[in-house]
């Protein structure tokens, strides 16, 4: 059975779902629909049996600005993955927005969504803003008789545009900061209501399963307690990267202000002349350190830097773990309650190769995390010893500034360094916090690799 390849009337009306409804479609190169869960149909107001072979883009919702369209496919074509908002058009006219996670798939390709309810309204709102602006954008160009192409084009750098000027580098950057965002959120408003799970989230074995099934689900179920626990670890993780983002940015202008001082008491030595020889000779000690102080800050400020950059990838990966898993959950469930179907069987065999990918990215991610978190306690420490040496030249220029005849401006500013270096001082931490949330999640991860290697063994007897 085929359906006609011409788009419903919208309506303006919204179709609603659950955020613990977790959808999915594989398709084809061209985007034609292969397969899709029972989610999918009933979201979208479709029988499968009519949306196998439909191309997908049969639920694409005339909102939609085709620059958005244009960076979904030059990324997956590229075989990067990508998330973004779609809104979507049901069979009858209503809309549904998703959160949608696309990627390859098999190597032959396919490409595979993952889909939720976006949980986040403040973002939704933000991005639904974004699209209409990207679409104004289009429809001024295709007034002006511009090819469809080069609408997309155009559309697709203006949607960058707009999030650069939103502070954003790149929509990878967007899409790095929002899914964690939205898969916290979910998991906050579906509480453990997750399906086939008792009230304290434990995994409720629905039936005797055939085939391994049996197997699988007990691997499962150790792999989504593992994962949960490396998920635990992301609250930590984003305190600590604000903390050192707020760190390094303190040090950065805090080595700015100690230059400003030091020239302000050379000037200050020049001015009082051969009266102030030894303050001059402080001064100049000042400066020098205050050269060195720089020169410790800027290789911190840029291992800190990098270490928010990994853990940014941590989170993404952990984020897209946490999804696939989900939907994962679903077959699994499926799969124990009945014969394993061949369709489901290759479905269930993408969402876990790509969980696998997700694991291996956050394996990476925590490997140098552990690299970098090492090496950033001792240059730390001699930053604190600099601002400690210029906090006694400081005190030494202070002893000099009193032999003047007209002590008070000089007294004044060795005051306002000695004050600055100690507050300093003060706020400056080591890598210790870093170090302790690496290492707990470097267990996390081994015990998340342990249960998916389990869950990859048992899929290889399904079925047999």
């Amino acid at each position: 059975m085929t359906i006609a390849r011409t788009r419903p009337t919208p309506t303006g009306a919204e179709t609603t779902f659950p955020p613990t409804d977790l959808f999915f479609s594989r398709t084809d190169a061209r985007g034609h629909i292969l397969s899709g869960n029972s989610v999918f149909a009933r979201v979208s107001k479709y029988d499968l049996a009519d949306l196998d072979g439909a191309p997908h883009s049969i639920v694409r919702h005339p909102s939609m600005p085709r620059g958005l369209f244009r960076l979904l496919w030059s990324e997956i074509e590229a075989g990067r993955q990508v998330v973004a908002y779609t809104d979507n058009l049901a069979s009858d006219g209503s809309h549904y927005w998703t959160l949608a996670s696309i990627r390859p798939v098999g190597g032959g390709g396919e490409y595979l969504s993952v889909r939720a309810k976006p949980c986040h309204p403040a973002t939704l709102d933000l991005v639904s803003a974004v699209y209409q602006q990207v679409l104004e954008h289009e429809e001024t160009r295709q007034a002006q008789g511009l090819a469809a192409r080069d609408v997309a084009e155009g559309g697709h750098a203006r949607l960058l545009e707009i999030l650069a000027e939103a502070g954003y580098a790149s929509y990878r950057d967007f899409q790095n900061e929002m899914l964690p965002r939205e898969v916290s959120a979910r998991a906050e408003l579906s509480g453990h209501g997750r399906r086939g799970t008792d009230g304290a989230g434990r995994r409720v074995r629905t039936g005797a399963g055939h085939g391994g099934t049996v197997e699988l689900d007990r691997a499962h179920a150790a792999l989504v307690a593992a994962l949960d626990g490396l998920v635990g670890n992301l609250g930590p993780f984003s305190a600590e990267s604000t903390r050192l983002g707020d760190e390094a940015g303190y040090l950065r202008t805090l080595a700015r202000t100690i230059r400003r001082f030091s020239l302000n008491s050379q000037i200050l030595g020049y001015q009082v002349g051969a009266s102030g020889a030894g303050l001059s000779a402080v001064a100049r000690l000042i400066n020098d350190e205050a050269t060195r102080f720089a020169g410790l800050v800027t290789p911190v400020g840029d291992t800190i830097d990098a270490v928010r950059g990994q853990l940014t990838d941590l989170t993404f990966a952990v984020s897209s773990a946490k999804m696939q898993l989900d939907v994962i959950d679903v077959f699994v469930e499926d799969l124990t309650a009945g014969e394993p179907d061949p369709v489901r069987l290759t479905d269930l065999r993408g969402l876990v190769e790509n969980l696998s990918r997700d694991v291996e990215a956050s394996a990476r991610a925590l490997h140098e995390l552990r690299r970098l978190s090492a090496g950033l306690g001792r240059p730390l420490e001699h930053v604190a010893d600099s601002l400690v040496q210029i906090s006694l030249l400081a005190f030494n220029g202070r002893v000099e500034s009193v032999r003047l005849e007209e002590p008070d401006s000089a007294l004044q500013l060795f005051d306002e360094v000695r004050a600055l270096a100690k507050a300093a001082g003060s706020k400056i931490s080591g890598g210790t916090t870093l170090a302790r949330l690496v290492e707990d999640a470097v267990s996390e991860e081994r015990a998340v690799q342990d249960s998916l290697r389990a869950v990859l063994a048992a899929l290889e007897h399904v079925g047999r």
